[in-house]
């Protein structure tokens, strides 16, 4: 669909209202057809909306566009900054070369060697509610936060259950979806609990990220993407002497943070946006004086 303005409409500030909330909500409204949805010419030309002064159609068109660069640049930095991290991963975990393998300290073992991995299970139906009268429980990972879990269910039943700084993977597609219990959960057949033993766990951690994505190839083969408790004892796990396990998780541990913290600031700033574009828009707030 082409929309022109008018003289005395600003393209830019047309450019913020055709992708303000409040503009989308009518146009779902007058959506119409069942099998293709779609909108009539003569309902775009009815759609209401509020038309300040020249200047200040300007005004808010410059401080949403500013916004928009800075939030535009956030996503960029997150971009970068997980290609490092994917890039140090790769380089940390896979080794001395080949042709060092006389002074190799490394070995490779399954991870059935070097952790507890507890296969979820799930509990009666009748156990499974949303009061808060039993214990936090998870049945896959749409309950997965970007480090932690929000659950949404209560058992009072749970059979398996994860500990506090617990692994937890999802074993159902999406397979390889990772998330660390910050308190105890029960866990339901959509989930595997990973308690490392013979590895420094943060290492642990990182390892089983880096190879979610092989994990999920695995899951592919199969009828139902899933992937059982063998393919997850069976994964070889790369294991080099405590000191260098610890080096490289705070190396990995760094680059975590630092993806965090930009995905914590782009959270901030896209709220800031359209909390500024409604009131902005609406006429709530006003750039120049009347």
């Amino acid at each position: 669909v082409l929309v022109r303005p008018f003289e005395g409409l600003d393209y830019r500030y047309l450019s913020h209202v055709l992708r303000g909330s409040t503009l989308k909500s009518l146009v779902e409204e007058r959506v119409s057809g069942s099998s293709i949805p779609h909108l009539f010419q003569r309902d775009m030309v009815t759609l209401p909306f509020k038309r300040p002064p020249l200047k200040e159609q300007k005004r808010i068109a410059e401080i949403l566009d500013s916004l928009d660069q800075t939030i535009q640049t956030t996503k960029q930095l997150i971009t970068k900054h997980r290609k490092i991290r994917q890039g140090l991963a790769h380089d940390l975990l896979k080794g001395p070369p080949s042709e060092n393998r006389a002074m190799d300290d490394w070995k490779w073992e399954p991870l059935g060697c070097l952790a507890v991995i507890k296969m979820g299970q799930s509990p009666p139906g009748s156990a499974v509610s949303e009061l808060r009268d039993g214990q936090p429980f998870l049945q896959g990972n749409a309950e997965f936060g970007t480090q932690s879990p929000h659950p949404r269910y209560q058992c009072n039943q749970a059979p398996k259950q994860a500990r506090t700084g617990d692994l937890l993977i999802s074993v159902r597609a999406p397979v390889g979806a990772i998330n660390i219990a910050d308190q105890r959960y029960g866990i339901g057949r959509g989930l595997a609990a990973i308690r490392f033993k013979n590895i420094h766990s943060q290492f642990g951690n990182h390892v089983i990220k880096t190879k979610a994505r092989l994990l999920g190839r695995v899951a592919q083969g199969t009828t139902f993407t899933a992937i059982g408790r063998p393919d997850l004892t069976s994964l070889q796990v790369p294991v080099p002497p405590l000191k260098k396990q610890k080096r490289i998780a705070a190396i990995l541990d760094s680059a975590d943070r630092a993806i965090q913290e930009n995905e914590a600031e782009l959270a901030k700033l896209q709220k800031l946006r359209s909390g500024l574009a409604s009131d902005l828009l609406s006429g709530k707030v006003r750039t120049v004086a009347a």
